[in-house]
C-alpha cells in the first residue's frame, strides 16, 4: 500500500512538471532579428539606420551589429538606439567583410538556436526603416525574401563579378536577367541560414579575402543557374513591394507622404528604403527627419555621396573602355 502511494505521488509530480513545462513553452514567443556589419564608418553616416530602427515600431525585435574599427563614441550612440554590438573577431578581419558577413550571421543564429523566428539583414550605410517589415510575414511558415531591381546583370560590376566567378559565357547567358539585390535579405531563420551557409561555402572556396567576386554575383548565379531556393523565394520590387531600392530608379522622381515617408510606385509607405544616398533630395529629407540635430544644409554627406557615386561610375567606364580597346586590338 505504501509503495503504491509513493508510485502515485511520483506520477502526480511528473504530470505537474510536464504541465509546467508546457505552460512555459506555450508562453515563449520567438523574437525577430535585424543583423548587420559595420566597419570604418562614423556616426554621421550610419545615424539614419539606427534612429529609423528606433522609430519604425519594431516589436519584440533584436538589432545585432558586428563592428570593426568604429569609435567608442559611435558605439555608444548605436547602443543608445537599442542595438546590441559585438566586435568582429580579429582573426577574420583579413576577410572581405561583404562576403564574410554570411559566416557571422550563420554562426550567430546557430549560437542562438530557437530564439528567433524571422531575420533580416540590410546595408547599414544606406538603408532606413519606415515600418516593421516583419508584420507582413508573420504567417509565413518558411521563405526567403529578396528585392528585385530594375537593372540587369549585364550592367556594371554585376557582370564583372559573374565573369570572374563563372566565366564570360555564363555572364552572357544571364545578361538579360534582372538583378537580385543582396543589400537587403530577409526570411524565416531556416531559409536565411541556408542562404548564408551556401553563400559562405561558395565565397570561402576562392574569394573570401579579395573582393574580386562579391556575394551578389554568386547569389544571382545560384538563383538563375542552379534554381537555389526557387520554391521559397518571395520577391519585392519598387512597384508594390515593402523594400524600395532607389539605385535602379534612374530618372524617376521618388514621392513622399505628408510625414516624409518614401512611397513605392503604388503609393504605399515602403517598410525599408535602400540606397537612399543615390538621390540627394532623398538623402536631405531622410537626414532632416531622423537627424534634425545634424547640419544637413552644409550638405557634407550629400557631397561625399556624390563623390563616391562618381568614382564608382568612373571605374566602371574605365573598365569598359579598357575591355573595348583590348577587344579591338
Amino acid at each position: 500500500m505504501v509503495n503504491f502511494s509513493i508510485f502515485l505521488l511520483i506520477i502526480i509530480f511528473l504530470k505537474y512538471k510536464s504541465n509546467e513545462n508546457e505552460t512555459e513553452n506555450s508562453s515563449f514567443v520567438k523574437k525577430n532579428l535585424i543583423i548587420g556589419t559595420l566597419k570604418n564608418y562614423n556616426w554621421n553616416t550610419v545615424a539614419p539606420f539606427f534612429r529609423s530602427f528606433q522609430k519604425a515600431g519594431f516589436e519584440n525585435c533584436d538589432c545585432v551589429i558586428y563592428i570593426a574599427n568604429i569609435s567608442e563614441e559611435t558605439i555608444e550612440k548605436i547602443k543608445s538606439c537599442g542595438a546590441i554590438v559585438y566586435q568582429i573577431p580579429e582573426k577574420y578581419l583579413n576577410f572581405s567583410l561583404i562576403n564574410y558577413r554570411w559566416k557571422l550571421y550563420e554562426d550567430y543564429l546557430n549560437e542562438n538556436d530557437g530564439k528567433y523566428k524571422l531575420v533580416l539583414t540590410a546595408d547599414i550605410r544606406d538603408s532606413i526603416f519606415q515600418k516593421d517589415i516583419f508584420k507582413l510575414y508573420e504567417n509565413y511558415k518558411t521563405f526567403l525574401g529578396i528585392a528585385k531591381e530594375d537593372l540587369y546583370l549585364s550592367e556594371g560590376m554585376n557582370r564583372e563579378w559573374l565573369e570572374t566567378a563563372y566565366g564570360v559565357d555564363i555572364a552572357k547567358s544571364l545578361r538579360n536577367k534582372r538583378i537580385f539585390c543582396l543589400g537587403t535579405l530577409w526570411g524565416t531563420v531556416d531559409k536565411f541560414k541556408e542562404a548564408s551557409d551556401m553563400l559562405w561555402k561558395k565565397l570561402n572556396s576562392k574569394w573570401s579575402t579579395k573582393l574580386k567576386v562579391a556575394d551578389q554575383g554568386v547569389f544571382n548565379y545560384l538563383i538563375y543557374a542552379e534554381h537555389f531556393l526557387s520554391d521559397y523565394l518571395v520577391l519585392s520590387d519598387n512597384e508594390s513591394g515593402p523594400v524600395m531600392t532607389i539605385g535602379p530608379t534612374h530618372n524617376k522622381y521618388i514621392t513622399f507622404d505628408s510625414y516624409d515617408n518614401v512611397l513605392n510606385e503604388k503609393g504605399e509607405v515602403a517598410s525599408i528604403v535602400h540606397q537612399y544616398e543615390r538621390k540627394p533630395y532623398i538623402t536631405r529629407k531622410i537626414y532632416k527627419k531622423y537627424c534634425p540635430d545634424f547640419n544637413v544644409d552644409r550638405s557634407d554627406i550629400i557631397y561625399k555621396t556624390f563623390i563616391i557615386i562618381n568614382i564608382y561610375s568612373l571605374i566602371i567606364i574605365i573598365i569598359f573602355i579598357y575591355k573595348f580597346i583590348k577587344k579591338i586590338n
